[in-house]
């Protein structure tokens, strides 16, 4: 069997996430609205910081939780 030849990856940019002092995230389900979850791979993601950045205070407000940007340091 010949060894199969994979595409080298391509690096994506970092993605921005809303963090929550107790180290969960800002999340969004559509059918109940914002929570914090302590999952990652569930945290709600913009391209840009300055996106994330845009949408503290509707977070903060609906959570009721202190919010900052992090990036994931990878894109998805």
């Amino acid at each position: 069997m010949a060894d199969a030849i994979f595409p080298q990856g391509t690096r994506r940019a970092p993605l921005f996430v809303l963090m929550a002092e107790d180290g969960s995230f800002a999340t969004y389900d559509t059918r109940t609205g914002p929570y914090l979850t302590p999952t990652p791979a569930l945290a709600y993601s913009w391209h840009t910081h300055e996106e994330a950045e845009s949408r503290i205070e509707d977070f903060e407000r609906a959570l009721g939780a202190l919010l900052h940007v992090e990036s994931t340091g990878v894109g998805a």
